[in-house]
C-alpha cells in the first residue's frame, strides 16, 4: 500500500481529490486530504506520505508553486509532489518547475492508482498514460488514457476526510456533481482544447445514473445533511429525460433544497415545475454580455436575448430564485455594453446577479483573439486566483471596467442607479467600491447557500492570507 497526502488551500468541497481518495481506497493505496491551517505541515510529515499530490485550476497553480517550494527548498523533504488537475492538463510543461516531479493531465484516477502501484512495487514510474515526468534531466511526456466511460464504476466521493475540519464538515453548503464533461464551446473555456487533448479516446460528456446520484445524497443526508446542496455540473439541465427523472427520485428521497446550473435554452415549463417539485432553491444559467453580439460572436454562447427573458418568466412563474453570471472586461467591450448586461439583469429581474471580470486564460480562443488584436502579450500570464479584482487587457476603459464589476450588483438591483451610471463609474472611488462589492458579495451567498457570517469571514481571511503567501514568493 503506498500512502499520498493530498494539499489543499480551499475551504470548500473538492470534489476531484474526494474522487480520488476514494478509488485509491478502493484500489488498496491510501490518501488524506490536508488542508493549510497553522501546524499542517507537522500533520503532514506524522502522516509519512510516499507521494504529496496537489490539484489545481489555473490562479490556483499560484499557491501550489509555493507550496511546492516550502516542502522542497524549506522544509527540505525528499518527497515527490505530483500535481493535477486543469492547470496541469493545459499547462503540462509546469512540471518543468524545479519542485514538481510529476503532472497528470485530465482524469487522474486510473494514472494515479498505477503511479502508487509503481511506487509501492519499485517499478518505472516515467511510463504511465497522462502522467508527465522527469527522468535524467529529461521531460517524460506520455499520452493520455482513453476516459472513463460509466461514471458509475466510481466509488462515492469520500468525504469522511473532511471531519476532522469543522468549517467544512459543518458548512451548510455542500457540493456534488452528476457528470464530467460540457457540450458547449465557448471562447473563455478550456473546454475546446480538452476535447482535443481527448479526441478519439472516448465521448468527453459523461453522466451518472439517477440512481447513482441518490445513493451519494442519501449517503450525505445521513451524515449531517445540508441547508443548500449545488450541483455543480456544467450541463445539469442539458439532458431533460435525465433530470425529470432525477427530479422525482430527488423528491422521493428528500426534501431538502438543491441549486443547478443549467443554460436558459434547456429550461421550459416541464423543467420548471419539476425544479419547483423537487425544492431546488435556485437555478444559475449564465448571460456572460447583454449586448447579444459580444455573447454570440466574442465568447460564442449561442443565447439570445429572447432565451434568457423566457427563460427567467419560467422561473418567475414557479417562484424560483435564479442567478445569473455576467462577465465585463471583453475585448473592445465599451462601458455602454456593460451598461446593456447591467440593464437585461434589471429587466429580468435577477434574484443574484453575479459578475466575474473576463480573465482570457492562455490557450483559450479569446486569449487567441486578444493577443491577435493587440489587447495582451502572447507571453502574458495570469497572476491572480481570482476573477474579481482586475483586467489584464490593454483598454481604454480598463478602470470603469473594474469598477462596473465592483458595483455590479448593486447596479443590478437599484435601476434607480442608472441615471447616474456614467458618473459613477468615472470616479476614482476604488477603495469604497471595493467594500460595497465585498457587501453584496456576502449577501448573495448568504441568502443562496446560508453560508454563516462566520464562515465568510474564515473564507475572507483565507484569501487575504493567500495575498500575503503570494506577494511574498518573489522575494524569497
Amino acid at each position: 500500500m503506498a500512502k499520498i497526502a493530498f494539499l489543499q488551500g480551499e475551504y470548500e468541497d473538492k470534489l476531484g481529490v474526494l474522487y480520488l481518495v476514494a478509488y485509491l481506497k478502493a484500489q488498496g493505496h491510501y490518501g488524506e486530504i490536508f488542508i493549510e491551517r497553522r501546524g499542517w505541515f507537522d500533520e503532514i510529515k506524522t502522516f509519512k506520505p510516499d507521494i504529496i499530490g496537489f490539484s489545481c485550476l489555473t490562479g490556483g497553480h499560484l499557491w501550489v508553486e509555493v507550496c511546492a517550494k516550502i516542502i522542497k527548498r524549506d522544509n527540505k523533504w525528499d518527497i515527490p509532489i505530483i500535481i493535477g488537475g486543469s492547470h496541469p492538463t493545459f499547462f503540462p510543461l509546469m512540471v518543468e518547475n524545479p519542485y514538481i516531479d510529476f503532472i497528470c493531465r485530465g482524469e487522474g484516477e486510473h494514472a494515479l492508482k498505477e503511479l502508487l502501484d509503481r511506487i509501492d512495487t519499485g517499478g518505472d514510474v516515467t511510463a504511465i498514460a497522462n502522467i508527465w515526468a522527469k527522468k535524467n534531466g529529461t521531460i517524460i511526456k506520455n499520452d493520455v488514457r482513453p476516459l472513463i466511460e460509466n461514471l458509475d464504476v466510481l466509488p462515492i466521493p469520500d468525504r469522511s476526510h473532511y471531519e476532522k475540519y469543522p468549517f467544512l464538515k459543518n458548512n451548510p453548503h455542500k457540493r456534488m456533481i452528476a457528470s464530467r464533461g460540457c457540450p458547449y464551446n465557448c471562447t473563455y473555456c478550456y473546454n475546446n482544447a480538452y476535447k482535443s487533448l481527448y479526441v478519439h479516446k472516448g465521448k468527453t460528456v459523461r453522466r451518472r445514473s439517477v440512481a447513482n446520484v441518490i445513493e451519494e445524497i442519501v449517503l450525505l443526508k445521513e451524515n449531517g445533511g445540508w441547508q443548500t446542496l449545488e450541483f455543480v455540473d456544467d450541463s445539469f439541465l442539458a439532458v431533460k429525460e435525465w433530470f425529470m427523472e432525477f427530479a422525482e427520485a430527488y423528491r422521493k428521497n428528500t426534501s431538502l433544497p438543491y441549486a443547478c446550473f443549467g443554460m436558459a435554452k434547456n429550461i421550459d415549463a416541464e423543467v420548471a415545475a419539476a425544479l419547483k417539485k423537487s425544492n431546488c432553491k435556485c437555478v444559475e444559467f449564465g448571460i456572460e454580455a447583454g449586448n447579444e453580439k459580444i455573447r454570440k460572436e466574442v465568447y460564442k454562447k449561442n443565447i439570445s436575448d429572447d432565451d434568457i427573458k423566457r427563460a427567467a418568466a419560467i422561473l418567475h412563474a414557479q417562484h424560483i430564485k435564479f442567478l445569473t453570471f455576467n462577465m465585463v472586461g471583453a475585448p473592445f467591450e465599451t462601458t455602454e455594453h456593460m451598461a446593456e448586461t447591467i440593464r437585461l439583469n434589471q429587466e429580468i429581474k435577477t434574484d443574484y446577479p453575479w459578475c466575474s471580470i473576463m480573465q482570457p486564460y492562455p490557450g483559450t480562443e479569446i486569449f487567441n483573439y486578444c493577443v491577435e488584436n493587440g489587447l495582451i502579450a502572447s507571453s502574458a500570464e495570469i497572476n491572480s486566483f481570482t476573477y474579481f479584482e482586475n483586467s489584464i487587457l490593454n483598454q481604454p476603459v480598463k478602470k470603469n471596467i473594474e469598477n462596473v464589476h465592483r458595483l455590479f450588483f448593486l447596479f443590478a438591483k437599484v435601476p434607480l442607479l442608472n441615471r447616474f451610471y456614467s458618473t459613477i463609474v468615472n470616479l476614482p472611488l476604488a477603495p469604497l467600491y471595493t467594500l460595497i462589492f465585498y457587501a453584496c458579495y456576502t449577501y448573495s451567498l448568504k441568502k443562496r447557500y446560508s453560508v454563516t457570517f462566520r464562515h465568510l469571514l474564515r473564507y475572507w481571511f483565507k484569501v487575504q492570507a493567500t495575498k500575503r503567501l503570494l506577494g511574498n514568493k518573489d522575494n524569497s
